[in-house]
This record gives C-alpha cells, sequence and structure tokens, in this order.
C-alpha cells in the first residue's frame, strides 16, 4: 500500500473522491486532487482486513472534534449514471437528518444526528453541520460488483486543532515530603473550548 500525508486544509471546501473497483476490491483516495492513499477495499480502515466487499452506507462524523460540514455528496457508477446524491438543498435550515432523505443517526439513535446548516455552503443553501457525537448513517443495498466514484466536499473552520496556550501554574515551587499543596492551573483555548 502506498500512503501519502498531506495537509488538513481549513476555511474551504475541498473535494474527497474515493474512486472504488469491487470487482478488483480496490481503491483510491484523493483529498483536494492530490492522491492520499490507495488499498484494498476491504482492507478497512484500520488494515484490518474485515471489510465486506460491498457498497454498505456513507457516514458522517466529525469525531469528537470542532464542528465538520459535509455538502455535495455522490455516489456514482463509472460509465453509468449517478446511484445516489445529496445537495440537503431541500432540508430545512436547522432541521435533524434523522428521519430524513434515508438518513439516521447511528443505530438508528436520533441523538447521534446531524443537523442542516446554511452557515458554510458551498452551494447556492444548504449543507450538513456535523458536531461532537454525530454519527449521521445513509445505507445503500446491492453494490457488490462494478466500479463507482464517490464524492463529498468537507469544509472544516479554521478553529479545527487550534491548541490552548501553554497554562501558568501558581503554587509553591518547592515542599515537604508528604505535605499537600494546592496548585492553579489557567489555560486560554482559542477556540473557546473547554480545557
Amino acid at each position: 500500500n502506498d500512503y501519502a500525508t498531506l495537509p488538513l486544509i481549513l476555511d474551504q471546501w475541498t473535494e474527497i473522491r474515493v474512486e472504488i473497483d469491487l470487482d478488483s476490491d480496490w481503491m483510491e483516495i484523493y483529498y483536494d486532487g492530490d492522491f492520499l492513499v490507495e488499498k484494498e477495499w476491504t482492507a478497512e480502515p484500520g488494515n484490518t482486513y474485515t471489510g465486506i466487499l460491498n457498497i454498505g452506507c456513507v457516514d458522517l462524523y466529525a469525531n469528537f472534534a470542532s464542528p465538520v460540514f459535509y455538502d455535495d455528496l455522490s455516489l456514482e457508477e463509472l460509465g453509468g449514471s449517478v446511484v445516489w446524491s445529496d445537495d440537503f438543498e431541500s432540508y430545512a435550515v436547522g432541521s435533524s437528518m434523522h428521519g430524513q432523505g434515508e438518513w439516521k443517526g447511528w443505530d438508528n439513535d436520533p441523538t447521534w444526528t446531524a443537523y442542516v446548516s446554511n452557515a458554510q455552503s458551498r452551494s447556492p443553501e444548504n449543507s450538513i453541520d456535523i458536531k461532537a457525537n454525530a454519527d449521521l448513517i445513509h445505507e445503500y443495498d446491492g453494490y457488490t460488483s462494478g466500479q463507482y466514484l464517490y464524492t463529498a466536499w468537507i469544509y472544516l473552520p479554521a478553529s479545527v486543532g487550534e491548541p490552548p496556550e501553554a497554562p501558568t501554574i501558581d503554587g509553591p515551587m518547592s515542599g515537604d515530603p508528604g505535605t499537600s499543596y494546592d496548585y492553579k492551573f489557567n489555560a486560554v483555548d482559542p477556540d473557546g473550548d473547554d480545557v
């Protein structure tokens, strides 16, 4: 397997493209048009080789990090037509995606849903805002052979990954064994996140 490392692109919409060949059990992933990785489709992200040779779902999540926005998703059979696409423009801003357009939260749990937003739209209307424990699923059925192209657009706000400043520490600089001392730590996070 051939891996590349690419920097995250912040504060602009970026395309993720996956070229899938189920007949050869192979895929190639591109980020902003640049090659990222190629490997067996059934290898799974952790290279456990426990995957199933089909296209079963798309799973959108923020990995408990800062909000992530997704827009204009599509699955297309190469040499054929678009199998499925969603641009989220027909959904009401602020509405839960669970139960709309065949989307559902992880394990069909409505608390794992994402919400429709127009805050970071690359198209004329809406995108999906994935926050915290959101894990939004759209399932497919019957795609076990052939070649496909999956595309999605992702927006990572500039605040993604901003670490807190180094803390200031207030307390004694020396002491005696067996004695308890009080210390105060103060740190500021540029994103306003809890530290």
